[in-house]
């Protein structure tokens, strides 16, 4: 039951009477992918003592958190250009990791597995299951409504042909009359299902994207997912990589949603069709996938992260404190008083703090400090001159 949100505020940006937000970044771990795990896991043969799975990232942390759970244990194959965030959750599960260099070696190990144990796959009927309990979520959510129009951001195929099955089932049970059009999102460069919809000569995919969880040459159930959009009456789309670090700043800025790249499809894609397919009057509902909070290294590098941070400047120096150890913030305090050279805070901090340290490790944090750009040297007037260390802002420690 992850929420339904009224995105009033972004809806009024992009120009959409009505938009609601999907938001999956509220799974355990922020993925819609625990939704097919869950099943799967829950479903495992009772005399199944490993499982295994190739992953860019989010089915990998899925899997490594729910094999934990029932004690099962979990390998997973990873390419290189893993999610940190994603991979720290597979690690701190217990899963065991072997990273490779791509995600086609990734997937042909997994697959030499299945003679001997498990392989966890997007295709596996229990997965789509799994996922489908969206459709029964949002029609749920919605009073036994459906918006006009879904759209969702398009990888392996699973998440879409699985919505689609969803509200299918809705529609042959008679509580539904009709089905949410479906639109589906990928990126130009790594975009086969949109070239297949198209019905455009498929071609070997050479971009990299912001988009990793989308990157998929042959995705595994392309087939399906192009039945799910043609007979919903939809289409498949492609957007810009170019655009993608706009549209996770909108979100978070209008609605506080941290999505990751591949989830801000679905967004980015409401100013591609509007008019075109998205209607004046139409009700949209845009399913945001995953979260951005597993993957702080791409944010860092999508977003001018270091000129924000020069805008709270005077703050800088307060956030450096806060990462600091108990050693350096006692240096700091002593050196608020006075300035004072290496021997002399040896001195002080045996004497207030019955630390003794070499030498050595004093003026290690002293190099530390000063790099942080907390203390600075200066030169005491005299024959010797030694030198002596203040703090920049005394109102760091206040």
């Amino acid at each position: 039951m992850t929420p339904i949100v009224e995105a009033n505020n972004l809806a009024k940006v992009l120009g959409v009477k009505k938009l609601y937000i999907k938001d999956e970044t509220r799974n355990p771990t922020g993925s819609f992918v625990d939704r097919g795990i869950s099943v799967v896991v829950n479903n495992i043969e009772e005399d199944t003592k490993e499982i295994v799975c190739s992953t860019r990232g989010d089915t990998g942390a899925s899997l490594a958190v729910y094999s934990a759970r029932i004690k099962l244990k979990a390998r997973i194959y990873v390419p290189r250009d893993v999610d940190l965030g994603k991979l720290y959750i597979m690690l701190l599960s217990g899963a065991d990791v072997r990273i490779v260099p791509d995600f086609l070696t990734a997937t042909y190990l997994a697959e030499t597995e299945s003679m001997q144990t498990k392989v966890v796959m997007e295709t596996l009927p229990s997965y789509i299951e799994g996922l489908k309990t969206i459709s029964f979520e949002i029609f749920e959510q919605l009073n036994m409504n459906i918006p006009d129009i879904i759209i969702v951001p398009v990888g392996s195929g699973a998440l879409i042909s699985a919505i689609w099955k969803g509200f299918e089932e809705l529609r042959k049970l008679n509580l539904l009359d009709n089905t949410p059009r479906l639109v589906g999102v990928q990126v130009e460069g790594a975009d086969p299902i949109t070239m297949l919809f198209n019905r455009m000569k498929l071609e070997k995919m050479s971009a990299k994207t912001l988009a990793r969880d989308t990157e998929l040459f042959i995705p595994g159930l392309a087939e399906t997912a192009l039945e799910a959009v043609r007979r919903s009456g939809g289409v498949m789309i492609s957007v810009s990589n170019t655009e993608i670090p706009r549209y996770i700043e909108l979100l978070a800025r209008t609605e506080g949603i941290i999505a990751e790249p591949s989830a801000v499809l679905s967004i980015i894609a409401i100013s591609r069709i509007l008019n075109s397919f998205i209607d004046a009057d139409s009700e949209v509902l845009a399913v945001i996938t995953g979260s951005g909070l597993r993957t702080p290294d791409v944010l860092r590098n999508l977003l001018p992260i270091e000129d924000m941070l020069r805008k709270v400047s005077e703050d800088i120096p307060r956030l450096a404190t806060s990462r600091l150890g108990e050693t350096k913030i006692q240096i700091l305090t002593i050196l608020k008083h006075k300035p004072l050279h290496g021997y002399g805070i040896k001195k002080e901090l045996a004497n207030r703090y019955n630390k003794n340290l070499s030498t050595a490790t004093i003026y290690q944090h002293l190099r530390e400090l000063e790099n942080m750009g907390l203390v600075s040297r200066t030169r005491k007037v005299g024959k010797r001159g030694k030198v002596l260390y203040m703090v920049n802002n005394t109102k760091l420690l206040t």
